[in-house]
């Protein structure tokens, strides 16, 4: 949620200095916050593929199973790893 909130704040701001031009504090905030975001947004990616990646190599092992469907709302994906 944090990703939603930082969004939500980086348009306002950029907002704010659009219209209010002679504020220069608000265009040194906005740069930050988009900044901010796209950091955060890089370090998702990153974990978001690191895991994949492991989880493929542990499916090609056997050790972990996938079952249903990514746009299946009655049946999501789920992950069943064996013990």
């Amino acid at each position: 949620p944090y990703l939603y909130y930082l969004v939500f704040i980086a348009y306002i701001s950029y907002f704010a200095q659009s219209n209010f031009v002679e504020f220069g504090i608000l265009e040194a905030i906005s740069g930050f916050l988009w900044l901010a975001f796209f950091s955060f947004m890089l370090i998702n990616l990153k974990s978001i593929f690191v895991t994949r990646r492991e989880l493929s190599r542990h499916m090609k092992s056997g050790h972990v199973v996938m079952s249903g469907s990514r746009l299946s709302i009655k049946k999501p994906v789920t992950y069943t790893i064996s013990k």
